[in-house]
This record gives structure tokens, sequence and C-alpha cells, in this order.
């Protein structure tokens, strides 16, 4: 079915795709801007946006929690193996005052 549309509605029609057109070319011209305003790898590593890492990205997540992990043991070991305040005042590195 052939449906025919007089010349006020080509016209509008014209102007609406007209407009979309321009839309596009914005948004074109938009995207380029920000592509060419992107930080480079080297900045993001700079500003701790990206780790450095030589790891695949399929196990990075995996790598930093095992980091994570590593680092919270070992203050663990240190906080307990810590002296008590008994200590520091034998070995006059703490005073009464401080107790």
């Amino acid at each position: 079915m052939l449906v025919h549309l007089d010349t006020a509605d080509n016209a509008t029609a014209a102007v609406a795709v007209e407009n979309i057109i321009e839309d596009i070319e914005k948004r074109k011209t938009d995207l380029r801007h920000k592509l060419e305003r992107r930080p480079t790898r080297d900045e993001l590593i700079q500003h701790n946006i990206l780790k450095d890492t030589k790891i695949a990205p399929a196990i990075q997540a995996q790598a930093s929690e095992l980091e994570k992990s590593r680092l919270a043991d070992a203050l663990e070991q240190k906080i307990t193996s810590r002296p008590d305040a008994k200590d520091l005042l034998s070995q006059g590195i703490l005073t009464r005052e401080y107790r």
C-alpha cells in the first residue's frame, strides 16, 4: 500500500531528517573531541586509575584480592607480635605516665 504525502508533509519530514542528521553530526563531533582528550594509559596509571601490571585482565581482580589478603595477613601478624605495655615499660620505651 502506497501512502501519498502532500508537499507540507514532505517538507516536515525533510526538516525532521535534517534535524536528525545534524544531531548525529554533533554527537560524532563531541565523541571525536572526547576521544582526543582521552588520557593515555600511562596517565591513568600515574593517577592510580589503572594498575601497572603485566597480569592478564581476566585475573587482575583475583590478583588484587590476593594482594589485599596478603597485606591483611602481614598486618595481623605484626599486630599480634607487637610487645605489650609491660614489655615496653621494662625496656624503658614507655613510661608510666603514658600507660
